[in-house]
């Protein structure tokens, strides 16, 4: 058994939380339980979270964002951080 954690959302949130998650055929107590998971394995929030929603940018733009994680995800890095990824830069300017 495990830990309850109460989290208090007003009536419409909740309806529209509701919703939404039911597209993915999720219930709000998965897809918090979904969301905690995935932060645990990111080490931090989900990249995904932070992404902006496609109504927000211009089509193309969101497209080249969603083709590049995508690219990521098959390649096994899309959890670097940005120091990682300097990191990387780094050793690639040095061995030139």
């Amino acid at each position: 058994m495990g830990n309850t954690v109460k989290v208090t959302l007003d009536d419409k949130r909740k309806s529209r939380a509701v919703k939404a998650f039911a597209k993915s055929n999720l219930s709000l107590p998965n897809a918090i339980r979904l969301f905690v998971d995935r932060s645990i394995k990111d080490d931090g929030f989900p990249v995904s979270l932070l992404m902006p929603d496609e109504s927000e940018m211009d089509p193309d733009g969101f497209w080249a964002l969603q083709n590049m994680r995508r690219i990521s995800e098959m390649n096994g890095n899309s959890n670097m951080t940005l120091d990682d990824i300097n990191a990387e830069i780094d050793a690639y300017r040095k061995g030139l």
